[in-house]
């Protein structure tokens, strides 16, 4: 049983905890602890997570919410120092799997909210987990999620999870539909959320996407972000602005990028190249030169 030997966290996650900890300039934190220590867990706590590990992997739905059950009182009540010895590359896909298929009964929508409530207090409690839950393949159920209202609850609890992931993982979040997931349905959701929804959709703009990116996951968009600018909220209207200003921004740097790219890739111009053009002087000595040199291509 690897729990009963003391388990070890993945490479996974110890490669996100050494780079979380470098971009932080070394200062440390939990993650900068957990990078120095490995992520081992103690004997102490091994025997409980094996008993939620197996009964979440079961096919029987009841010792699963069980599981969940425990699992997320345990979660919502831990510190920062707590979870770094949480074997989260191991819990985590199970989360992420539980999430996406949850089952078809009548159990379903409370087993994909206690999968959310569970993810949402790592990422709240470690704002660095989201890099787990992104390479967990956590990102496009999530998306759907909250694109799914028929589970309301659970749709405005994926968003305040997305909401967090974008302020660590923004590109990621962005290429997943994460745009569209929380602008689709804005309006369905209580107040609250909608501001957390604006919110995570002006964190994912921040960074420069590539061309292709802006092409297929923001363009799409505009027109709702464009309904958007009459929304009666302050708040939610401030975040829609910076949504603007911040589309507009990554289009300019698209385009120059672009426009850079071409010229390098352009072959100097044989009428400016001082050789072979109508004004070089490769024609037997009877015509001008523009230069000394040919110009440089910026």
């Amino acid at each position: 049983d690897m729990f009963g030997r003391g388990f070890s966290l993945g490479s996974g996650f110890r490669a996100a905890a050494a780079e979380a900890a470098a971009s932080s300039g070394g200062r440390g934190g939990a993650f900068g602890l957990l990078a120095r220590r490995g992520g081992h867990l103690d004997d102490g706590g091994s025997s409980q997570f094996s008993s939620m590990f197996r009964d979440l992997k079961s096919d029987d739905v009841g010792r699963q919410l069980t599981a969940l059950t425990e699992l997320s009182e345990y979660l919502s009540f831990s510190s920062e120092e707590a979870l770094i010895s949480f074997p989260m590359e191991t819990f985590i896909p199970i989360l992420v799997r539980l999430l996406e298929n949850p089952g078809l009964d009548e159990m379903a929508a409370q087993v994909m909210l206690l999968c959310c409530r569970c993810l949402h207090s790592v990422v709240d409690i470690l704002p660095p987990t989201a890099r787990i839950i992104t390479a967990a393949g956590g990102l496009p159920v999530l998306c759907a999620n909250s694109l799914n209202v028929e589970y309301i609850d659970v749709a405005e609890l994926t968003v305040s999870i997305v909401e967090r992931i974008s302020e660590d993982q923004p590109l990621q979040v962005l290429k997943a539909g994460g745009l569209q997931a929380m602008l689709t349905f804005l309006d369905f959701f209580q107040l609250s959320v909608q501001r957390q929804a604006a919110s995570a959709a002006a964190l994912m703009l921040f960074p420069v996407p590539p061309a292709e990116v802006l092409e297929q996951h923001v363009r799409p968009m505009l027109p709702t972000l464009a309904t958007l600018l009459q929304h009666s909220d302050p708040q939610v209207l401030q975040s829609v602005c910076e949504c603007w200003r911040r589309v507009l921004d990554n289009t300019i740097a698209v385009s120059q990028r672009q426009r850079k790219v071409s010229r390098a890739e352009s072959p100097p111009s044989p009428a400016l190249s001082g050789r072979d053009g109508p004004y070089g002087g490769g024609g037997g000595g009877g015509g001008r030169e523009l230069s000394g040199r040919a110009p440089e291509i910026v």
